[in-house]
């Protein structure tokens, strides 16, 4: 090999090495001008993150639902445990069905910080049973009032297996300032509650407005001679995941007349009485003794100077001559 062949190839490599990595770069940065040709795999581009809805859209109901139209207001739950032949109407009540279990399943993965966050306040419970309650269907809302029955029941094969729900509990509530029942179904009870009759706390609970339902009371049906059949009651039907008990049962209103003002009332009035028997005692033994005192002032003072002769005696003197 020639010696000046050889020292060319040694000046070149250095800068060959030198400047292949400025070539590799510089096609690196132009790749993304280039146009893609048909048919080519679309390359990824960069995106955004996707944002987290805040925590008050979270909470809300999806009520464009095509399951919503289906829920009856104003009526009991359509399936009632037997067999509907109908088809349309059988296929309502899965309907039907499936809003309840997406709404419970829905109220379960809400936390219960974020139930009472954003639930609707004051709103009057008599509101619920008049045809205004449309605006309150399938809102979170507040209430307060007195537990008075909690009954356990089972939930659905789909909340069993979508969400995991392995029991349900029916409260049966009266709601502060009023005498309707409503009803509320959750999947846990609050610690120290345990179902039953004749609970006695005060409770809050924050759920989903579901319908106006129709149910069975306990009281029996008028003019029936069939003891089993019972009157059917309205009660707004909540659907949420627990309530909160916030103490015993709070005691009711005092009356314009207490017990404590109806004693001392009762005890004021016999004190006036005694005072008047012993002012009537008091003053009739003074009059006695004013009485008493006139008639000596009069025995000392009378004389028989000034008694008159016979002539002005009373003319029906029985005369001595008779």
């Amino acid at each position: 090999m020639r010696p000046g062949h050889f020292q060319f190839r040694s000046s070149i490599l250095p800068a060959l090495s030198w400047l292949l990595p400025g070539l590799c770069i510089a096609v690196l940065a132009a790749l993304p001008a280039v146009a893609q040709e048909p048919g080519q795999t679309p390359r990824p581009t960069p995106m955004e993150p996707i944002k987290e809805p805040p925590e008050e859209e979270l909470v809300q109901l999806d009520k464009t639902l095509e399951y919503f139209r289906f829920v009856e207001d104003d009526a009991p739950m359509i399936f009632r445990g037997q067999q509907i032949s109908d088809v349309r109407r059988s296929a309502a009540a899965a309907n039907e069905l499936t809003a309840y279990n997406y709404v419970l399943a829905h109220a379960r993965r809400q936390p219960v910080e974020r139930l009472q966050k954003y639930a609707t306040r004051n709103v009057p419970v008599a509101n619920l049973f008049r045809p205004i309650r449309q605006d309150y269907l399938r809102e979170l809302l507040h209430f307060d009032g007195r537990l008075s029955l909690v009954l356990a029941m089972k939930p659905t094969e789909d909340l069993k297996s979508l969400a995991g729900i392995d029991q349900l509990y029916e409260a049966w509530i009266f709601p502060r300032g009023s005498n309707k029942l409503v009803c509320l179904v959750v999947s846990e009870l609050p610690e120290g509650v345990k179902p039953g009759e004749d609970q006695n706390s005060s409770v809050s609970f924050d759920a989903y407005y579901f319908k106006l339902w129709h149910y069975e009371s306990r009281q029996p049906l008028k003019d029936s001679k069939d003891k089993d059949k019972h009157q059917w009651q309205q009660a707004p039907l909540f659907l949420g995941r627990t309530f909160e008990v916030t103490g015993p049962v709070a005691a009711e209103p005092a009356g314009p007349y207490s017990g404590t003002m109806l004693g001392g009332l009762a005890g004021g009035i016999a004190l006036l009485i005694a005072l008047a028997v012993g002012f009537t005692i008091w003053f009739r033994r003074g009059d006695r003794h004013t009485a008493a005192a006139s008639r000596r002032r009069l025995e000392q003072t009378a004389t028989f100077d000034d008694v008159p002769d016979a002539p002005a005696a009373p003319v029906n003197r029985i005369s001595e001559h008779y």
